[in-house]
């Protein structure tokens, strides 16, 4: 995401119940959330470790931005988030976001796909499963980590085989 994209999901992320499960707060302006993205332009942490990948994410037929995507890659980890502002829920848009970054994320052959999900958010634990991902039986601050592993499997020269899938 970019500066310009705060205008679009400002309102959006404005919305209490949006944090329920998600924790923090909604931003308290435009401006400090146009701040927020022009810190992600670089899409590098300051320290360089981590590589910050976000997306809007848009309503096919109208272009409205209904949430966004993220990924952070780091030390042989990725990451993943979704957020689907309220208005659009239920309507399996979180679940083909969180697939086509799940699958992007494949062919870049990341090796390890976390995503962080509040125990008592039943609709982001389907989004997660429905993108491939599987409880690890671990909490991380109060969150379950849901968890894709291809550490173990080993691509032919050929590509990958059926059995790495």
């Amino acid at each position: 995401m970019v500066r310009a994209h705060a205008n679009a999901l400002y309102p959006i992320l404005s919305d209490p119940a949006l944090h329920t499960f998600t924790g923090g707060s909604p931003p308290r302006s435009e401006a400090s959330l146009a701040e927020v993205y022009v810190r992600r332009e670089s899409r590098r942490s300051p320290d360089g470790d981590e590589l910050w990948l976000n997306w809007l994410i848009q309503e096919r037929e109208l272009g409205t931005a209904i949430g966004y995507a993220q990924a952070t890659i780091s030390f042989g980890q990725t990451l993943v988030a979704w957020v689907i502002g309220g208005s659009w829920q239920r309507r399996g848009y979180g679940s083909e976001a969180a697939q086509g970054l799940v699958a992007w994320l494949d062919i870049l052959e990341a090796p390890e796909i976390r995503a962080c999900v509040h125990p008592c958010h039943i609709a982001s634990q389907k989004v997660a499963h429905r993108a491939g991902l599987r409880s690890a039986s671990q909490f991380l601050d109060g969150e379950e980590v849901w968890i894709v592993n291809r550490k173990n499997t080993v691509p032919s020269q050929n590509g990958p085989s059926k059995d790495s899938r």
